[in-house]
């Protein structure tokens, strides 16, 4: 678990853990390319995919530290039945109304 001044940072430190996931994958290839130009990228690396999912997974790394092992099973959960269900029907991501003309 985290301290509460962790805790009370946590936005700041998913945005922290995400830039070193993605950018200790993309730095080194970017290193590559331009100590040898005729290297070519691997675009299609499985390091790339974990760069570009480093978002979602210090997300979840964090909610696993905050909340324990009930935090990601919970997040899981809400995702596999679905917000809009749990809540009445009503999706709090829903639209706003058309405003009156």
């Amino acid at each position: 678990m985290l301290s509460s001044r962790a805790k009370r940072f946590h936005l700041p430190l998913c945005f922290l853990l995400c830039l070193l996931i993605s950018w200790a994958v993309w730095v080194p290839q970017a290193l590559t390319k331009l100590s040898d130009p005729e290297a070519p990228i691997a675009g299609s690396s499985p390091a790339n995919l974990l760069a570009v999912w480093a978002p979602a997974l210090s997300a979840v790394l964090l909610l696993r530290l905050m909340k324990g092992r009930v935090g990601p099973r919970m997040l899981f959960t809400r995702c596999a039945i679905g917000e809009s269900e749990s809540n009445g029907g009503s999706s709090s991501f829903s639209t706003p109304p058309p405003s009156g003309s």
